[in-house]
């Protein structure tokens, strides 16, 4: 297996999988990349040399699969043309032999971003977001979008992309690819950071308690204004490349999980940095980053630092 350029998407037929394909071609479209659609599994055999050409996969087999996820692309692709987004996309389907997840982490190391289906069996949380999911987010070096077929309706062009401001190197980067975003779907960018007040019980952290009004704080506290002046340096970084994108600032009290989750229910993407010092090593990507999975109501990108 051999790293690729563009949008690396992770398919497997399922429904989760066939909505993180049709969000990963959208975005190959808008971005103008190519888009390379990868199945791999352990049931996939070892052919010695290429397959024999002109040659067809045979039906229901594991080479199949990647064939059935490319040609869901196109079709895709032939409604986003038709809806007079970029045109000259490149998509093709590989398909592998060996683990998921290390499959697809090799082929991620030089992309833009890897998409796919959260994957889990289960419908109600912590267990909807699958063993490869929770891997390739925990260890992938470009930025990786988790797609879920719970998630309501199909993405808009101009849906609003959300992401959680902490200061921190591993939020700057999020901010970025979220402007980038942003700017490339034409919609607006919400910068969103959340805090926990002095008093505030852990045990009624179960949503977001906003403390700002007409733009003022109508309760002053030192944590609201440290985390209003980390929305401001990342509003100054955007504007220095995004002068005409629509930037929102949010301070929202509550413990971040929960503030990002619910904001998720009005976003068309949910953008986080990856906290790997922070992390515990048995639990992966960091706490926010943890639980904004598997609670929120829109794709999530996981951007780790070095993006």
């Amino acid at each position: 297996m051999w790293a690729m350029k563009g949008i690396v998407v992770g398919y497997d037929g399922s429904a989760d999988a066939r909505a993180a394909l049709d969000w990963a071609t959208t975005q190959s479209v808008r971005r103008g990349v190519q888009l390379t659609v990868v199945h791999a599994g352990s049931d996939v055999p070892v052919i010695p040399g290429p397959w024999p050409e002109g040659r067809a996969a045979p039906d229901h087999s594991a080479f199949s699969v990647a064939a059935e996820g490319a040609a869901r692309a196109w079709h895709t692709l032939c409604e986003e043309h038709a809806a007079g987004l970029q045109e000259n996309t490149d998509i093709s389907g590989i398909t592998c032999a060996g683990d998921p997840a290390s499959v697809l982490l090799t082929a991620g190391i030089d992309a833009e971003m890897l998409v796919l289906g959260s994957g889990g069996r289960h419908l109600t949380a912590p267990h909807h977001v699958g063993r490869v999911a929770w891997e390739v987010v925990n260890h992938a070096r470009c930025p990786v979008v988790i797609v879920s077929s719970r998630f309501p309706g199909a993405p808009s062009a101009r849906e609003r992309v959300v992401v959680g401001v902490d200061g921190s190197p591993h939020s700057l980067a999020a901010v970025r690819f979220a402007a980038d975003t942003a700017a490339l779907s034409r919609g607006g960018l919400h910068l969103v950071a959340a805090y926990r007040s002095p008093v505030q019980d852990d045990r009624t952290t179960t949503g977001r308690l906003p403390l700002e009004e007409s733009g003022g704080p109508v309760l002053d506290t030192s944590a609201h204004h440290q985390v209003w002046e980390q929305l401001r340096e990342a509003e100054a970084a955007v504007e220095r490349e995004y002068r005409d994108l629509p930037v929102r600032l949010e301070a929202l009290e509550g413990d971040p999980v929960y503030v990002l989750a619910d904001v998720s229910a009005h976003a068309g993407l949910i953008v986080l940095g990856r906290h790997e010092r922070r992390a515990d090593p048995a639990r992966g990507a960091g706490d926010v980053a943890r639980g904004v999975l598997i609670r929120a109501r829109c794709p999530v990108v996981v951007v780790a630092s070095t993006h």
